[in-house]
């Protein structure tokens, strides 16, 4: 009934709790919001300027094995460093490339006339990130495909026979490998193909079977082979890079073959991420100050109109307490409102600014990267709690008025008007 009985002001006290808790419920959720999108913003710079994958880890070894070799043994060594990598960082992978590789060795091409250097390579799941765009499958020989650019550069033909002349079993016989397809990548930025084109330009391809009988049958004694992971950088929460610096940082610490190129611009974002953390602090206070000092003045306001019933009440014998409480469920209650309201309004605020392309420029609302979070919840809360607290405060003083000394403020006042009128 009091709320009611006053709904301008109380209406007015209800706004100004309202933007208190909406702006303490946003300052978290912007504040993440914003560290997100700069992270992000270094990640796509950093495509930009390289052309590569932002996030990656790699790990090349040279193997050396004795006559026997298994291609799956190496296979699954190299896999398990990549699932290892992976356990400790809260960040899945977008792309894995497994890479065994024999060292480049000469070659004669009859057919063409050339001579030259290729690698011979063996890429897990190769089929499944390029398009065979030439095919020749008429014979049994050992086959191998070739990139399109090495095609043309080496100027090969289809069907031609590459004889790699330091290769030869124990017979003497030399390696050959028949040219049975030319391929293309069906995406350049393909996140599985983490290496750099150009690498991939100078080398034959086989497949798991016909690298694993060169490795057996002719006088390989040790491959390279290379654990390339490219991980999903467009999910990475800025909460969550100090524990990714630590996980990569002790990878690197017990394996001196470790590689990776995101521990630099996470260690720049570091820096930045304490000036982003202060800026908003430093926009947020004069908002808070002007907030409580709106909210203190309504008070006063609807309290000095109450000043009589106050008195009253204190006349009929209740206590100061118990006109404290009777405004700090009147609080407690514009509170709750005012929580419930700012809750939802602090989503839609987050998604306006994010969507904001320009200075007053708002095209689009964007809800990426807005989450729920108990810092939201606890700020908000908070909020509430400091806006009962202002309320409350001018109470005290009235709380020890009584009738007597209303009335008698009230004669002080008329002399003083009457003073006033005269002198």
């Amino acid at each position: 009934g009091k709320i009611y009985n006053k709904k301008i002001m109380n209406a007015c006290l209800l706004l100004g709790i309202t933007l208190f808790v909406l702006v303490a419920a946003v300052t978290p959720l912007f504040e993440e919001s914003s560290l997100n999108k700069f992270l992000q913003t270094k990640f796509d710079d950093y495509i930009i300027a390289n052309n590569e994958q932002p996030f990656s880890m790699s790990r090349v070894e040279h193997y050396e094995f004795g006559d026997g070799f298994n291609i799956n043994t190496v296979l699954n060594i190299a896999n398990e460093y990549a699932d290892l990598w992976e356990d400790y960082l809260p960040v899945k992978e977008s792309g894995r490339q497994i890479l065994l590789s024999i060292p480049d060795a000469s070659y004669r091409c009859d057919i063409s006339g050339n001579t030259g250097f290729l690698g011979i390579e063996y890429m897990q799941n190769l089929s499944e990130h390029i398009t065979i765009v030439a095919e020749d499958i008429s014979s049994d020989e050992p086959r191998c495909i070739v990139s399109q650019k090495v095609f043309d550069d080496e100027n090969l033909n289809l069907g031609d026979t590459l004889y790699f002349t330091g290769l030869k079993d124990k017979a003497g016989n030399i390696l050959q490998l028949k040219i049975a397809g030319v391929y293309t990548l069906n995406d350049l930025a393909d996140s599985s193909l983490i290496r750099n084109n150009a690498n991939l330009r100078g080398k034959v391809y086989v497949d798991d079977n016909t690298f694993n009988k060169i490795c057996s049958d002719y006088p390989v004694k040790a491959i390279d082979y290379g654990t390339y992971v490219s991980m999903d950088y467009s999910s990475i929460n800025s909460k969550d890079v100090d524990w990714i610096i630590s996980c990569l940082e002790k990878y690197s610490e017990k394996d001196f073959l470790f590689n990776t190129n995101v521990l630099k611009q996470l260690k720049e974002y570091i820096k930045a991420r304490g000036e982003i953390k202060t800026m908003t602090m430093v926009l947020s206070l004069p908002v808070f100050a002007l907030l409580l000092f709106f909210i203190y003045m309504v008070t006063g306001q609807i309290i000095s109109t109450e000043s009589t019933e106050i008195a009253i009440l204190k006349s009929r014998g209740f206590s100061g307490i118990r006109v404290i409480g009777i405004y700090f469920y009147q609080a407690l209650i514009l509170g709750v409102i005012a929580l419930i309201i700012a809750l939802p309004l602090s989503y839609l605020l987050c998604a306006l600014v994010s969507g904001a392309d320009g200075f007053i420029s708002f095209n689009s609302l964007s809800f990426d990267g807005l989450h729920f979070q108990v810092q939201m919840l606890l700020a908000a809360l908070a909020a509430m709690a400091v806006s009962i607290i202002v309320i409350i405060l001018p109470v005290f003083g009235y709380s020890k008025n009584t009738v007597v000394n209303v009335r008698g403020g009230r004669i002080e006042g008329m002399k003083g008007g009457i003073i006033h009128r005269f002198y």
